[in-house]
């Protein structure tokens, strides 16, 4: 059982597991870490974000509950895997903006009062050929939300993102949202996106 303010992992290769995780939030300098088996709560006075993974991070077996921010943000990052873990009761479970090649595979999203996940270009930057593959979301306010805005330079942006097989039920408004903005003379984003065999479950509209 680990109490703290806020954990800045150094290095890389490092790995925090096996237990109960109780912080204001965890940041790197850039390397890649893991975390694994563990039961993670905020300590009171969280960050926005309570994860900010600057490297590439895996994340397995874990459950994050009643954090008030971002649980995991995806920022200017490259890579990264999520899997078989719990996002409970949390503001937004998981945000990638800014990241390409992230994997979000056979995790639960229950009642987080935002999101579960979202997808969001922010600054116009590239959010690539992340996968959202056979996850189960259930009474989250919207299951997964995407927001391309248009790239702020000539390059595409939401390339090649794939939502795979998710069950998505009683989300009190979408279970998937997406929002599409172009603009003239600028790349249109969300190009080579799939969307399929997803299952759809009395959400609100």
């Amino acid at each position: 059982r680990l109490t703290t303010g806020i954990i800045r992992v150094i290095g890389n290769g490092v790995t925090i597991r096996n237990g109960t995780l109780i912080t204001n939030g965890i940041t790197s300098d850039g390397g890649a870490f893991k975390l694994a088996n563990l039961s993670v709560k905020s300590a009171g006075n969280p960050l926005g974000f309570f994860i900010e993974p600057s490297g590439d991070i895996i994340v397995n077996d874990c459950v994050f509950k009643d954090i008030p921010g971002i649980v995991l943000d995806f920022y200017r990052g490259n890579g990264g895997t999520v899997k078989n873990s719990r996002f409970i009761g949390n503001r937004i479970g998981i945000s990638i903006q800014h990241s390409n090649n992230v994997l979000i595979q056979k995790n639960m999203f229950i009642r987080n009062t935002s999101v579960g996940v979202n997808l969001w270009n922010e600054d116009g930057g590239g959010v690539n050929n992340n996968i959202i593959r056979n996850n189960y979301f259930i009474g989250n306010k919207l299951g997964i939300r995407m927001l391309a805005n248009p790239s702020l330079i000539s390059r595409l942006t939401m390339d090649g993102n794939r939502i795979l097989g998710n069950k998505i039920a009683s989300s009190s408004q979408s279970g998937l949202l997406m929002e599409v903005i172009c603009i003239n003379n600028s790349p249109c984003p969300a190009q080579r996106m799939v969307v399929a065999g997803n299952l759809f479950n009395r959400n609100g509209f």
